[in-house]
């Protein structure tokens, strides 16, 4: 589409503003008024009709500060024109880019906004799921606001409903687990993983489309981000969408209370590091009345083997699952003789969906210590893990 050309003899393309998968933007100029506009124009093809027809469907019935709205939209030459409200300002992506992290001030502030329009689209008569919430769609204003852009895969979602699988539309990084595994079905909490992996590349500067794919702990990659913005990240990227915040005002009162969740979670620390020091105490003092002369040697043994079941299991109460299984590895390593850390460790597993490991865990259990096959705690995994995926 060349530049100056004229639609509805009333719009004039001045330049193009971006593309994508979905379509191309132009900024255009109103010429009775001269007021401008953002022209979205999309190929009308077979493959991408569901997909342009819900976005008009969706955004043209909206109404929120933070969503542009639509001024009118036709059709032409086999193409889409949607003449929507211009957003000036510079995406959240183009900031990144340039500066890498965000200060959790902003983060916060920004994360609040966009969250507030999740609440709006989720609570809907029927809830719309956004689906494709990342910083390329997220614009940050000359005043400080956000807008979202781009509602080409968003969809309307009712209990039971599985939305559109198409692969080729979600972007790699951003979108949810859920929506590539068929045992899930995609939901509102598609749009808080997203947020979660938003915040995270926020914060560290960390782009989740670029290698090593995966989610370090926030304060490992900026010790600086509070306990509080960490655990929220944490919670929002869990890969098992149970996991999750249920909803985004569950999410919200985290937003809006940080400061005092950032205390809760100190004092939780707190209380846990003074639990472990009192249980290496009495583990200690039990060691010192059992053995005696060369048991110092056994009695370091199972400190460090405990201590490393109290770490997994501090780290598992925080959500922190990778340093979770690190540390439950740690502890077979320290006491290979003892099966407790292969137990909660298939339940770790399990509890996160990774079927193989679990199985493999067990498996690894029962071999070395044939009594385990008359223990609850190993029957029940056990039982759980035929359920859910068959032996």
């Amino acid at each position: 589409m060349p530049e100056s050309h004229i639609l509805l003899e009333r719009y004039r393309l001045e330049r193009l503003l971006g593309k994508g998968g979905m379509g191309r933007v132009y900024l255009a100029e109103d010429i009775y008024d001269h007021s401008f506009w953002a022209v979205k124009i999309e190929d009308l093809h077979e493959k991408n009709l569901e997909f342009v027809r819900s976005e008009i469907n969706i955004q043209a019935g909206l109404d929120h500060p933070a969503l542009p709205k639509i001024r009118q939209y036709f059709e032409s030459d086999g193409r889409l024109y949607i003449v929507m409200e211009f957003v000036e300002g510079q995406t959240l992506e183009d900031i990144l880019n340039r500066n890498g992290i965000i200060s959790e001030q902003d983060t916060i502030k920004w994360l609040r906004q966009i969250n507030d329009v999740l609440i709006y689209l989720h609570g809907r008569s029927t809830p719309i799921v956004y689906r494709d919430l990342k910083p390329s769609n997220i614009m940050i204003q000359p005043t400080g606001n956000i807008k979202i852009i781009d509602f080409g895969i968003a969809q309307e979602y009712s209990k039971g409903k599985k939305l559109s699988r198409n692969k080729m539309a979600l972007t790699r990084g951003y979108a949810a687990p859920e929506q590539y595994d068929n045992r899930y079905c995609a939901d509102v909490r598609t749009d808080i993983y997203a947020l979660g992996v938003t915040a995270h590349y926020m914060l560290t500067g960390k782009n989740p489309n670029k290698p090593p794919y995966y989610f370090r702990p926030v304060r490992k990659l900026n010790p600086k981000v509070s306990y509080a913005a960490e655990y929220i990240v944490r919670k929002c990227i869990q890969p098992n969408p149970d996991r999750r915040y249920a909803g985004a005002l569950e999410l919200q009162k985290d937003l809006e209370q940080i400061r005092i969740l950032e205390i809760n979670l100190k004092k939780k620390r707190n209380r846990r590091k003074a639990g472990v020091c009192i249980l290496l105490a009495g583990i200690l003092c039990l060691a010192s009345l059992v053995f005696v002369g060369i048991r110092k040697q056994r009695a370091e043994v199972i400190e460090r083997y405990y201590t490393c079941l109290e770490d997994a299991r501090s780290y598992m109460s925080e959500n922190a699952y990778d340093e979770a299984v690190q540390k439950y590895k740690e502890a077979i390593n320290i006491q290979p003789e003892a099966w407790e850390a292969y137990i909660e460790l298939a339940a770790l597993y399990l509890e996160e969906g990774d079927q193989e490991k679990c199985r493999q865990c067990l498996k690894t259990a029962s071999d070395k210590f044939p009594e385990l096959f008359e223990d609850e705690r190993f029957i029940e995994i056990t039982e759980e893990l035929y359920e859910l995926y068959g032996m």
